[in-house]
């Protein structure tokens, strides 16, 4: 559109087409007379030359994808940044005005139905007829096809990166930091295309209806962030400010004319749609950034002192228990494993034969051990009746109450339909009450693993051996979902991790995996855990809460005795060398 109204413009200043011309051709856009300027704009008056300045303006948007992407950059950033953004910059200036200079020569014309179009025109009167025209001539339809295919990939090159730059400053939701496992920024990328389907449905894709709305966005976003850098000119007096100043309050006003002039162009054509919904937006968005902030201010304050709390002297553990079934039972077992000071199980009294049937299955299986109380509900509101019960082991004031729920999880989605939520309803419920802790104990439906483990005892009273490092069972679930990254060749001179001897001196490289700080006799300990696809070993710095460099994803070459730290096996204080992801893979590094 930029480019029919500059060359429109242009022909008319250059006189080589008369004005009475354009009416007398069938399906060119009318020309109203009465707008018609003389002299030195013989043509087209001021209102003309604004509106093409403001649709070529338009044209020309996508320049500010290079100042976006930065980062995205080979170091230095900025410099490849600068040289890309000039060699785009000059590219986009002789196509723009070569192709200006060319239609002043071949006199197109802009049509109603919108084709043939300029660049279409001009090329047919470039190349000519013949077989070698013909070719250059569907070329170049067909690169400018794949032009506009590629163009529509900046925005969801782009937005997704500002879009975390806002979040990450509290004024969009933080779902939006978050990179997928490409290093992208996934929920970026679908919140942009399901915005971009509901817009395409609303304007039932027509351009002369989205272009209104894409150089609105664009020219406010220009106007404001120029404006911006004209204040902080203002208010740093940086050396080199005034040049600053001028460039980018130049920049901010011819920005700011451009945008006045579309969005008077075309309210009617859908511009007021930005008019209504930009003012919207901002205030949800600084509706938005209070919320977070408001969210941050309760959690940081008072933290420090909330975790050194005094303990509170009892703890009871509650299990819901509707039947007797695995669900529950996995609750149980893991109800033990938390030691509380005080253990029962609970169930409400909804169906009197239900109820003798779990009494006579607790007696029988021999569960007698864990107290089973009968709750009483007789309006059958079992929110209400779980409420009572952990209000009631509360009251004293000195006990913390943990509740724990048997929850089923389901191999299909639609599986959950089939059952109530009542375990929601109940964690809603006692969520609110202090010092009272829900957990959900999952029970996986359809899945092996989901099976109570039990662990036979060693019967063998000798002395006690550090046994050879094989895989373990933790080992072979936590090492395939660690990525492709460990199926590394093992660096010359390494012992794989799972056959690693003890009381040994050897050496190890991997991958950190996770770094924790641990108190250790009352000592710090930085304890890394490096993984190398065969097996895990750990690092065990006595004395230090960190060591510069020592992070999870950085290749570490180890050496050491293997000893025993906290039941693992680990290397204490070992001497180590961080080395490089191409040495880790067993190719030199690059120079």
């Amino acid at each position: 559109m930029g480019v029919l109204l500059a060359v429109g413009v242009a022909k008319a200043m250059r006189g080589g087409l008369h004005p009475q011309e354009i009416g007398s051709l069938h399906g060119i856009i009318p020309v109203n007379h009465d707008v018609l300027g003389t002299g030195l704009l013989y043509g087209g008056s001021l209102y003309l030359v604004l509106h093409a300045f403001a649709s070529g303006g338009a044209a020309v948007t996508g320049v500010e994808a290079i100042s976006n992407g930065v980062t995205a950059f080979r170091k230095p950033e900025w410099k490849n940044a600068r040289v890309t953004l000039v060699i785009m910059g000059g590219v986009l200036g002789t196509m723009f005005f070569g192709l200006s200079a060319l239609a002043t020569k071949v006199h197109p014309v802009p049509y109603v139905e919108g084709t043939p179009t300029v660049i279409s025109q001009i090329g047919k009167q470039v190349f000519g007829s013949g077989p070698v025209g013909d070719t250059l001539f569907y070329a170049l339809q067909a690169g400018t096809m794949l032009i506009l295919v590629l163009a529509a990939n900046t925005s969801f090159a782009d937005f997704p990166r500002l879009a975390s730059f806002h979040a990450g400053d509290n004024f969009m939701p933080k779902q939006l930091t978050k990179r997928g496992h490409r290093l992208v920024f996934s929920n970026g990328i679908l919140a942009l295309a399901a915005a971009a389907v509901v817009v395409l449905l609303a304007t039932d894709a027509k351009v002369d209806r989205l272009i209104p709305l894409y150089a609105i966005g664009v020219f406010t976003s220009f106007t404001m962030s120029q404006a911006g850098m004209a204040k902080h000119h203002v208010t740093r007096k940086e050396p080199g400010w005034r040049r600053g100043l001028l460039v980018n309050g130049v920049g901010a006003v011819l920005s700011l004319v451009v945008d006045v002039i579309i969005l008077i162009t075309k309210f009617t054509h859908g511009a007021w749609v930005i008019v209504v919904i930009v003012p919207v937006m901002v205030a949800g968005l600084v509706r938005l950034n209070r919320q977070y902030d408001r969210e941050a201010r309760e959690l940081t304050s008072g933290a420090a002192t909330a975790a050194d709390a005094p303990i509170l002297r009892k703890h009871v553990v509650m299990v819901l228990v509707d039947s007797l079934d695995l669900a529950a039972a996995r609750a149980i077992q893991y109800a033990r494993s938390l030691n509380p000071t005080e253990l029962r199980a609970v169930h409400f009294d909804l169906d009197p034969i239900r109820t003798e049937d779990l009494v006579a299955d607790w007696s029988r299986l021999g569960l007698s051990r864990i107290p089973l109380d009968i709750v009483e509900c007789p309006d059958r509101r079992i929110t209400r009746a779980a409420a009572e019960e952990v209000a009631q082991a509360l009251l004293p004031g000195d006990t913390e109450v943990t509740v724990l729920i048997p929850r089923r999880r389901y191999t299909r989605f639609w599986h959950q339909f089939l059952h109530d939520r009542t375990a929601d309803s109940i964690a809603a419920a006692l969520g609110g009450l202090p010092h009272c802790n829900v957990t959900n104990v999952p029970y996986h439906l359809g899945s092996p693993g989901s099976q109570p483990t039990v662990l036979a005892p060693a019967l063998s009273n000798g002395p006690r051996r550090s046994p050879r490092k094989q895989p373990s069972a933790v080992d072979t679930a936590l090492l395939p979902t660690l990525g492709h990254e460990l199926e590394r060749p093992m660096l010359s001179g390494a012992t794989p991790m799972c056959s690693l001897p003890h009381r040994s001196r050897s050496v190890v490289a991997g991958r950190i995996h996770s770094v924790r700080v641990r108190p250790w006799a009352g000592v710090s300990t930085l304890e890394c855990t490096l993984t190398d696809g065969t097996g895990s070993v750990t690092a065990a710095f006595l004395g230090r809460r960190q060591v510069a460099g020592l992070q999870p994803g950085v290749w570490l070459k180890v050496e050491g005795v293997v000893g025993n730290h906290h039941g693992m096996q680990a290397f204490l204080n070992p001497t180590y060398q961080i080395i490089d992801e191409e040495s880790a893979n067993g190719r030199p590094p690059e120079r």
